[in-house]
């Protein structure tokens, strides 16, 4: 059976590249300097995951034994898990299962690793003072609503 991001294959899930929609949507909100339910965000993308009830996010590098403790899942084999510092591993969940899973690259849009959003979940934007070697000044992120 195969899903929008996902290949179950006995108990697996494969996690696709970054979406470029759904990155797109989030920009669009953030440059706008908007607030939109998440659900709306992810449907408005296009990338037709359908129902989902939580989105959990996690830092890689990141082992399946994290993943799987924080879903309640058992055992579920995850393939191409991202290993750079540059990404984070989205996870879209309905009833404790996996519907849909992707890479999402810098700039990330997610939640802290012990908790989750819902649909409902409100994003919006904030600006904040960035300080660094590379670059520093005032920059605008996005807030998701978490639970935990």
């Amino acid at each position: 059976m195969v899903t929008a991001g996902c290949q179950f294959g006995g108990e697996s899930v494969i996690v696709q590249a970054e979406n470029r929609a759904l990155a797109a949507a989030f920009d669009q909100v953030r440059d706008a300097r908007n607030t939109a339910r998440l659900g709306d965000i992810v449907t408005g993308s296009g990338i037709g995951i359908g129902a989902w009830d939580r989105m959990y996010s996690f830092y890689s590098p990141v082992s399946e034994e994290k993943v799987n403790a924080t879903l309640g899942t058992k055992d579920l084999d995850w393939k191409g898990l991202p290993q750079g510092s540059d990404s984070a591993i989205q996870v879209f969940v309905r009833d404790g299962k996996v519907v849909y899973a992707f890479d999402d690259k810098v700039p990330r849009h997610s939640v802290h690793a012990t908790k989750y959003a819902t649909p409902d979940s409100v994003v919006q934007t904030r600006e904040t003072e960035q300080t660094g070697p590379l670059s520093s000044g005032p920059v605008r992120v996005l807030d998701i609503e978490e639970f935990s």
